[in-house]
């Protein structure tokens, strides 16, 4: 996570900067600087009968999507179903166990965290020089220029050197065998 970007919860993030690695904090943090206090206007009442449109029998702690907005049935009676769309730790008082493991200072480094962050890629390489980041991918994976430009200038916020990016993949180096398919 990058300190001061909003990967975590404000009141988490604002705690963790200037901590020691290898060290463990237990750090408390309210609503107002978690996922924030209940909002009442996010609690619905929805007609049973939506449900049942859908094939859903609506009852207590099942999670819904309703119209692309999640949200957890609290109570079923009659025709009225009342569905929580707050966010399940809104609320409430949280007590986060961390470990600062490592703190990252080499650009090239934080590229390569922040692009396993944003993409969930995990085995790649990265060649940083004079601005231009080279992201090297396995597989060829088509990332279209503007996702590419997005996460560059979403980056370049936290890494000011970084001036462009680019992906490409590495090319694997066994020969292909000639006639024959391989199965």
């Amino acid at each position: 996570m990058c300190v001061g970007e909003g990967h975590i919860v404000p009141g988490l993030d604002a705690e963790i900067e200037g901590k020691e690695t290898g060290k463990d904090y237990s750090i408390a943090v309210s609503p107002e600087n978690g996922f924030g206090k209940k909002d009442a206007k996010l609690i619905q009442l929805i007609s049973t009968g939506k449900f049942r449109k859908e094939n859903i029998q609506p009852m207590p702690g099942l999670q819904v999507n309703i119209d692309g907005t999640y949200g957890i049935v609290k109570s079923v009676s009659g025709g009225r179903t009342i569905v929580d769309f707050n966010h399940p730790l809104s609320g409430q008082n949280l007590i986060y166990d961390i470990r600062i493991v490592k703190i990252v200072n080499d650009d090239r480094e934080k590229i390569k965290a922040m692009i396993e962050l944003k993409l969930g890629l995990k085995d790649i390489e990265v060649e940083f020089n004079e601005g231009k980041a080279i992201i090297i991918t396995k597989k060829d994976l088509k990332i279209p220029a503007e996702v590419t430009k997005a996460i560059s200038d979403e980056i370049s916020k936290s890494i000011p050197a970084l001036k462009s990016m680019e992906f490409t993949s590495k090319k694997d180096d066994k020969p292909k065998q000639e006639g024959k398919e391989a199965q």
